[in-house]
């Protein structure tokens, strides 16, 4: 195989298959970005969270209130959890399911990307992502459901949400006029469990045995970031690991196993569930969380839209001694990981048809970072 092309300074996701003419023989995957943690230590500890606002522009909400998190749970602070810090986490989910589901989808399939729609959800979203409602909170939900209704669900998301069986989401599927319900349509004439990958789920619920392992994790393996493992195997983060034990994600996972159509649908549940949730309709299941680790030493997590996302830091004084940061796309991109495992599930005929299916399957894991997709002999 060829060596690992130059990184670029934005970082990058590097993917190789080599293909036999029939099947994927081998697949790599390598995540190339620098660790923006190890720009913090020896800074003062109240400019972690500004500067992890600005190193990254994707999941940026979900990544400063994890900073913000970790801090106080460093600095054992007894404060509860800001309704302004989770509303801004669910809203960003709203903003980034949408994008994928109207920009991204659409021109990977060669339609046209509703920008102006995201332009209008965008706006609606601001004083949410800005943990600042202004005028009526309320409303502007009602204004989200219904532009969801209008270019995703076809129908209000709590009705949506109440489909549970593939029959119900195939009838849906033939029915509704909006692009997601098209690409599932077209996914239901093929065989959605093609690209099953074998790798499990990571559990749905953190709790604080969980924080502990993860914990112990970072201190025995300096290289924990970049190829992060749960109890020793790579595992998937997302929509589809927090949305497992839904019935209608239950059963797309028992006909198709963990693939893209499996992953679509779990989007599309994840975002009725934040609107539904931002309109104070239905309670969200918790997206954040900190633990004190000891004086000075603290760790937080997220549920962002991409999956689970873990910020730890030390304190010397008033200055950060170190600073490490698991995103979930070192998670699904792990060398062993999704990704892989479902790259060499593609069957293709044609270099064309495993190009379309790997990219397919890139997307539905949702990279935080630009990706490059190789593909060679095997």
């Amino acid at each position: 195989m060829k060596p690992w092309p130059t990184m670029t300074i934005e970082g990058e996701l590097f993917l190789h298959l080599a293909w036999d003419g029939a099947r994927v023989r081998h697949a790599r995957a390598r995540c190339e970005r620098p660790r923006a943690a190890r720009l913090l230590p020896g800074r003062r500890a109240e400019e972690a969270t500004t500067l992890i606002g600005q190193l990254y522009t994707l999941c940026g909400r979900a990544q400063t209130v994890a900073a913000a998190e970790a801090l106080r749970a460093a600095r054992n602070a007894d404060e509860s959890f800001a309704n302004e810090a989770a509303t801004a986490v669910l809203a960003e989910t709203v903003h980034e399911h949408l994008w994928r589901l109207l920009i991204d989808w659409p021109k990977h399939r060669g339609g046209e990307p509703r920008v102006a729609v995201i332009a209008r959800a965008r706006q609606a979203l601001a004083p949410f992502l800005n943990g600042d409602p202004q005028g009526n909170p309320a409303s502007t939900a009602a204004e989200l459901a219904a532009l969801a209704a209008d270019e995703v669900f076809a129908v209000e998301p709590s009705v949506w949400l109440a489909l549970d069986d593939l029959a119900a989401l195939a009838a849906w599927a033939r029915e509704a006029g909006t692009p997601a319900a098209s690409l599932l349509r077209a996914w239901l004439a093929r065989k959605p469990a093609s690209d099953h990958a074998a790798v499990a789920l990571l559990p749905p619920r953190v709790d604080e045995r969980m924080l502990a392992e993860l914990n112990t994790a970072l201190d025995r393996d300096p290289d924990f970031e970049r190829t992060p493992h749960w109890r020793g195997e790579a595992r998937e983060t997302g929509v589809l690991a927090r949305s497992a034990r839904r019935p209608l994600v239950a059963a797309c996972l028992a006909a198709w196993g963990c693939g893209v159509a499996a992953r679509f649908v779990a989007r599309l549940v994840d975002l009725g569930d934040a609107l539904e949730a931002l309109a104070g309709r239905r309670e969200a299941p918790r997206r954040l969380g900190r633990c004190a680790l000891g004086a000075g030493e603290g760790l937080a997590w997220v549920e962002s839209a991409r999956g689970l996302l873990v910020h730890r830091l030390r304190l010397a004084g008033d200055r950060i001694d170190d600073y490490r940061i698991v995103a979930p796309t070192e998670w699904n991109f792990h060398p062993a990981g999704a990704f892989v495992q479902g790259a060499l599930a593609i069957a293709a005929e044609t270099p064309r048809q495993l190009a379309e299916g790997a990219h397919q399957l890139a997307f539905s894991l949702d990279p935080c970072v630009a990706y490059r997709l190789e593909i060679g002999n095997a």
